[in-house]
Order: C-alpha cells, then structure tokens, then sequence
C-alpha cells in the first residue's frame, strides 16, 4: 500500500523534478504526494551542535494568535500525556528564535544517493527556509521566505555556479517554512511515544509518532526546546548547527 510522503520528502522530491529533468513546470512549495518508503541512511554525526543560544518570545499577544501564524499552533485541547507535551514542545518551538542547519543522507533502492542540507531562520512570525539537494550529479536550491507580506518561494537550479534565485508568490501553497520541525509529527495524527534520548553526543526529548500504513516519524528536542533530530519516514535530518545569529537580513528575499 502506497502512503503520502513526509513533509521533508515531499520538497526534496519536488526539488528533485529540477536534477531528474522532468521539468520546472512540476516544482512548486507543498503539498502531498505519493510515494513509498526508501531506506535512510544515518545522518552526519561528524559535529557536534553547537550550544543552543536561541531565546523564547517572553510572550504572545492575543491579536497573534488570531493572525495568519495561528494555523502553525498545534492546539493542545483534547491531547493529553505524551501527545499533549509534543504539542506544547512544537508550540514552544514555534516562537523560538535560532538558526539551524540539518543534514540528511538518502540511499534508494537503486543506489542513487541523494544528500539534503536543510538549514532555517527563525524570528517569529517572520521564517526562512533554504533546501539544497544534490543528487543525479547535480545540485538544486530553494529558498522559502516567510515575511510581512506573505510566503516566498524561490529556486535555483545551478547553485554550484551562482546563486541565480527565481522567486515567486507562494501564499497559496501548503507549505510554510515557520512550521516547527518542517511540518513533522502532528501529535493529532496517531499515537504518541515520549522518551528520553541522546541525539549527536547530547541529551534530548524524542517523540514517535506512529500512525497505521505510515512509517514511523521522530522529533527530537534537545534542552533548550530546538528542534535536534527530524525522520519523516523518508529523510532523517540531523541537526548539525545551531546559534542565535539571527538579522534582519537573514529574511530578505533575493532581489528580482
């Protein structure tokens, strides 16, 4: 039985229309697709995170949590035990400031290996995105912006040569790079396992989600509530980097 891909898959594979050369007509940011599972191979664990530097938001004003950012909280009613602190894990992560890089490896059933550096910006509600995905020898780039006037997606397809971004309105689309743990382990969707772990040398709280037909997914958390470790299923990105440097200029768009 087929199965929808994970969140972090469903972008790589659209990139991938890009190194495959079906065509940029098939690219776009979000949305589902079919798929079957493919083996992952461990993320690189040759660094270790740096120590999280990110600060909370001391608080979130009534008026936010009506405005376009109240999709990305997880509501918590309902929930309860393991379930209900995953949610108020993505919740706390929501209004976290940091950046991160994430690596991840991926091995299909031909041999193909596909390698996916992730890396996010965050200061909410404003949110950056970057995927770069090398696979098929070539090499493909996204760029996805959440600001105050919407959602921006931009590509390039020959980042290896110069940066040559293409950017285009994306307010419509499902996906939004503010999403906590890029979409991954709704605490709605199945049943919930919390445990205790070590992820890349350093302690953090892991959460499975596990829902029937679906491979299995993991968010990790390390002390300070970032994002750590995130499998979909698909792709398995390791937390590599993390800091607080995070400006004004890390949410300007690429100019037209």
């Amino acid at each position: 039985m087929s199965r929808l891909r994970g969140p972090v898959a469903t972008g790589v594979a659209l990139l991938l229309t890009l190194v495959v050369g079906i065509g940029i007509g098939a690219v776009a940011f979000g949305g589902d697709d079919d798929g079957g599972p493919g083996s992952v191979a461990e993320g690189p664990t040759t660094s270790e995170p740096d120590e999280a530097t990110s600060s909370s938001t001391s608080s979130t004003a009534p008026e936010e949590a009506e405005g376009p950012d109240a999709a990305l909280r997880v509501p918590e009613e309902g929930l309860s035990g393991d379930a209900l602190e995953l949610a108020v894990a993505l919740n706390a992560a929501r209004d976290m400031n940091y950046h991160a890089r994430y690596e991840a490896t991926r091995t299909d059933s031909e041999g193909t290996r596909t390698d996916v550096v992730v890396e996010v910006w965050r200061r909410n509600p404003l949110a950056r995105r970057d995927f770069t995905v090398t696979g098929g020898g070539r090499q493909v780039a996204s760029r996805e912006y959440k600001t105050a006037d919407g959602k921006l997606g931009c590509l390039d397809t020959t980042p290896d040569e110069v940066d040559d971004f293409a950017c285009t309105d994306a307010s419509d689309t499902s996906s939004d790079p503010a999403a906590p743990a890029f979409g991954a382990g709704d605490p709605h969707s199945g049943d919930v396992v919390a445990r205790d772990d070590t992820v890349a040398g350093s302690p953090a709280r892991c959460f499975r989600v596990s829902v029937p037909d679906e491979a299995p997914v993991d968010v990790c958390f390390d002390p300070a509530g970032v994002p750590v470790l995130v499998d979909d299923g698909d792709y398995r990105l390791l937390r590599t980097a993390v800091d607080g440097d995070v400006s004004d200029d890390d949410f300007v768009p690429p100019p037209a």
